[in-house]
């Protein structure tokens, strides 16, 4: 829809009728309503990069909790590399003994979710919350227990 209202509106920027006024109002209405096409709750409103550009990336859990308390310690999934061939790497620490996890990964309800597939066979979703080119918030559900993940780009 929002790809029909764009063509639509570089038609009329592009007239030859319009005023100056008319480009600079019509200019300013394309900005506003981008600014409200955000996919993800907490960001980024726009970007240029593609949802895959931002994903793929070699990520590094920053901070994890559980119902809003500190987990990050105890929460085992520490890295993900998510690469543009949908191959992925994945380090979980447990009692800070690696287990290295190769498979696949994949976007999932119109993007709005990470699925994570195992070579072993597991398969973990994430809810997206948010997705820049360094930051990514995920959020998990398990039984009564909402987890927020916050990852950055590895260091």
């Amino acid at each position: 829809m929002a790809h029909r209202w764009l063509i639509m509106a570089k038609n009329l920027y592009f007239s030859e009728q319009n005023s100056s006024l008319m480009k600079h109002t019509l200019l300013f209405l394309i900005v506003i309503a981008l600014a409200g096409c955000s996919k993800y709750p907490d960001g980024p409103g726009v970007s240029v990069l593609s949802r895959k550009s931002r994903m793929v990336n070699h990520w590094e859990l920053e901070t994890a909790t559980a119902n809003g308390e500190s987990w990050t310690p105890y929460f085992p999934l520490k890295e993900m590399e998510l690469r543009d061939d949908f191959s992925q790497t994945t380090t979980f620490r447990t009692l800070n003994v690696p287990t290295i996890l190769d498979g696949k990964w994949e976007f999932e309800q119109k993007k709005e979710h990470l699925k994570l597939t195992f070579d072993n066979g597991a398969i973990y979703t994430y809810r997206i919350n948010k997705l820049k080119k360094d930051e990514l918030r995920l959020v998990a559900f398990s039984h009564d227990t909402t987890y927020t993940l916050n990852y950055i780009t590895y260091r």
